[in-house]
Protein backbone atom coordinates (compact mmCIF):
# COMPACT_ATOMS: atom_id res chain seq x y z
CA UNK A 1 0.00 0.00 0.00
CA UNK A 2 1.60 3.27 -1.14
CA UNK A 3 0.34 6.84 -1.01
CA UNK A 4 1.91 10.01 -2.35
CA UNK A 5 2.07 12.58 0.41
CA UNK A 6 1.58 15.66 -1.73
CA UNK A 7 5.24 16.62 -2.03
CA UNK A 8 7.24 15.64 -5.10
CA UNK A 9 9.49 12.68 -4.30
CA UNK A 10 7.82 11.89 -0.97
CA UNK A 11 5.78 8.72 -0.43
CA UNK A 12 4.51 6.65 2.46
CA UNK A 13 2.73 3.41 2.96
CA UNK A 14 2.31 0.22 4.93
CA UNK A 15 5.11 -2.34 4.88
CA UNK A 16 4.10 -5.95 5.58
CA UNK A 17 5.89 -9.27 5.28
CA UNK A 18 6.18 -12.71 6.73
CA UNK A 19 7.70 -16.15 6.50
CA UNK A 20 6.96 -19.77 7.41
CA UNK A 21 9.59 -22.49 7.85
CA UNK A 22 9.08 -26.19 8.53
CA UNK A 23 11.67 -28.87 9.19
CA UNK A 24 11.47 -32.60 9.93
CA UNK A 25 9.33 -33.84 12.78
CA UNK A 26 6.66 -31.15 12.47
CA UNK A 27 8.94 -28.43 13.87
CA UNK A 28 8.05 -25.04 12.43
CA UNK A 29 8.62 -21.34 12.86
CA UNK A 30 6.99 -18.25 11.47
CA UNK A 31 7.18 -14.49 11.52
CA UNK A 32 4.96 -11.61 10.48
CA UNK A 33 5.52 -7.85 10.78
CA UNK A 34 3.80 -4.71 9.52
CA UNK A 35 4.10 -0.98 9.98
CA UNK A 36 4.41 2.41 8.33
CA UNK A 37 7.24 3.52 6.06
CA UNK A 38 8.28 6.81 4.54
CA UNK A 39 10.51 7.34 1.50
CA UNK A 40 11.99 10.46 -0.06
CA UNK A 41 13.71 10.58 -3.44
CA UNK A 42 15.85 13.31 -4.92
CA UNK A 43 17.38 12.45 -8.28
CA UNK A 44 19.31 9.17 -7.96
CA UNK A 45 19.11 9.17 -4.13
CA UNK A 46 16.36 7.43 -2.14
CA UNK A 47 16.15 7.63 1.65
CA UNK A 48 13.70 5.47 3.59
CA UNK A 49 12.54 4.89 7.14
CA UNK A 50 10.24 2.17 8.47
CA UNK A 51 8.98 0.91 11.81
CA UNK A 52 7.34 -2.49 12.18
CA UNK A 53 5.86 -4.57 14.95
CA UNK A 54 4.99 -8.20 14.63
CA UNK A 55 4.90 -11.72 15.96
CA UNK A 56 7.45 -14.54 15.85
CA UNK A 57 7.10 -18.23 16.71
CA UNK A 58 10.47 -19.90 17.12
CA UNK A 59 11.35 -23.54 16.44
CA UNK A 60 11.12 -24.26 20.20
CA UNK A 61 7.52 -22.86 20.26
CA UNK A 62 8.53 -19.62 22.00
CA UNK A 63 6.49 -16.57 20.98
CA UNK A 64 7.96 -13.08 20.70
CA UNK A 65 6.64 -9.65 19.71
CA UNK A 66 9.50 -7.88 17.90
CA UNK A 67 9.69 -4.21 17.04
CA UNK A 68 12.06 -3.05 14.30
CA UNK A 69 13.20 0.34 13.04
CA UNK A 70 15.04 0.55 9.70
CA UNK A 71 16.77 3.43 7.92
CA UNK A 72 18.13 3.04 4.39
CA UNK A 73 19.95 5.11 1.81
CA UNK A 74 20.20 4.11 -1.88
CA UNK A 75 22.18 5.74 -4.69
CA UNK A 76 21.05 4.54 -8.13
CA UNK A 77 22.35 6.76 -10.93
CA UNK A 78 21.54 4.39 -13.78
CA UNK A 79 22.25 0.71 -14.30
CA UNK A 80 24.08 0.25 -11.00
CA UNK A 81 23.18 0.93 -7.37
CA UNK A 82 24.80 1.25 -3.96
CA UNK A 83 22.71 0.86 -0.82
CA UNK A 84 23.28 0.93 2.93
CA UNK A 85 20.82 -0.03 5.63
CA UNK A 86 20.73 0.06 9.44
CA UNK A 87 18.15 -1.95 11.37
CA UNK A 88 17.52 -2.03 15.11
CA UNK A 89 15.44 -4.88 16.56
CA UNK A 90 14.07 -5.54 20.03
CA UNK A 91 12.04 -8.58 21.12
CA UNK A 92 11.56 -9.33 24.82
CA UNK A 93 15.14 -9.18 26.19
CA UNK A 94 16.85 -9.64 22.80
CA UNK A 95 18.27 -6.50 21.17
CA UNK A 96 20.53 -6.13 18.17
CA UNK A 97 21.63 -3.69 15.47
CA UNK A 98 22.33 -4.78 11.88
CA UNK A 99 24.46 -2.86 9.37
CA UNK A 100 24.24 -3.84 5.69
CA UNK A 101 25.78 -2.75 2.41
CA UNK A 102 24.80 -3.89 -1.08
CA UNK A 103 25.62 -3.10 -4.68
CA UNK A 104 24.28 -4.30 -7.99
CA UNK A 105 24.08 -3.76 -11.71
CA UNK A 106 21.04 -4.19 -13.94
CA UNK A 107 20.63 -4.74 -17.67
CA UNK A 108 17.29 -5.34 -19.39
CA UNK A 109 17.69 -9.12 -18.96
CA UNK A 110 20.10 -9.59 -16.03
CA UNK A 111 20.38 -8.23 -12.50
CA UNK A 112 23.49 -9.15 -10.47
CA UNK A 113 23.99 -8.04 -6.86
CA UNK A 114 26.19 -8.56 -3.81
CA UNK A 115 25.39 -7.75 -0.21
CA UNK A 116 27.02 -8.15 3.19
CA UNK A 117 26.27 -7.23 6.78
CA UNK A 118 27.35 -7.38 10.39
CA UNK A 119 25.44 -7.43 13.67
CA UNK A 120 26.09 -5.84 17.07
CA UNK A 121 24.32 -6.90 20.27
CA UNK A 122 22.44 -10.13 20.89
CA UNK A 123 22.44 -12.93 18.26
CA UNK A 124 25.82 -11.61 17.13
CA UNK A 125 27.85 -14.01 14.98
CA UNK A 126 29.89 -14.05 11.79
CA UNK A 127 29.12 -11.48 9.07
CA UNK A 128 26.54 -12.54 6.50
CA UNK A 129 26.71 -12.17 2.75
CA UNK A 130 24.87 -12.99 -0.49
CA UNK A 131 25.61 -13.08 -4.20
CA UNK A 132 22.49 -13.04 -6.38
CA UNK A 133 21.67 -13.19 -10.09
CA UNK A 134 18.22 -12.83 -11.68
CA UNK A 135 17.88 -13.54 -15.39
CA UNK A 136 14.67 -12.48 -17.15
CA UNK A 137 13.75 -15.27 -19.57
CA UNK A 138 10.44 -13.74 -20.67
CA UNK A 139 8.22 -10.89 -19.44
CA UNK A 140 6.49 -13.46 -17.20
CA UNK A 141 9.46 -15.65 -16.13
CA UNK A 142 12.69 -14.98 -14.23
CA UNK A 143 15.39 -17.46 -13.24
CA UNK A 144 16.61 -16.56 -9.74
CA UNK A 145 19.80 -17.82 -8.09
CA UNK A 146 21.66 -16.96 -4.90
CA UNK A 147 24.44 -18.21 -2.65
CA UNK A 148 25.43 -16.88 0.75
CA UNK A 149 25.56 -17.12 4.52
CA UNK A 150 22.88 -15.96 6.97
CA UNK A 151 22.97 -14.91 10.65
CA UNK A 152 21.02 -16.31 13.59
CA UNK A 153 17.48 -15.00 13.84
CA UNK A 154 14.57 -14.73 16.26
CA UNK A 155 12.91 -17.89 14.88
CA UNK A 156 15.66 -20.00 16.46
CA UNK A 157 17.64 -20.84 13.35
CA UNK A 158 21.37 -20.50 13.87
CA UNK A 159 23.74 -19.10 11.29
CA UNK A 160 24.33 -21.16 8.16
CA UNK A 161 24.93 -21.17 4.42
CA UNK A 162 22.54 -21.50 1.49
CA UNK A 163 22.37 -22.04 -2.25
CA UNK A 164 19.08 -21.49 -4.05
CA UNK A 165 17.80 -21.54 -7.61
CA UNK A 166 14.23 -21.03 -8.71
CA UNK A 167 11.89 -19.93 -11.46
CA UNK A 168 9.55 -17.00 -10.71
CA UNK A 169 6.49 -16.86 -12.94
Amino acid sequence: LVAALGARGLAGGILAGGSFNQVEGGIWSGAFAAGPYLARSAGPVLASLSITIGAVRSVDSTSLAPATATAGLRYEPGRWRLETIVTGTTADTTRYLDFGLSTGIRTPALHVSASAGVRAGDLQNDPWWQLRADWTLAPWATLESAVGAYPSDLTGFTEGQFVTIGLRV
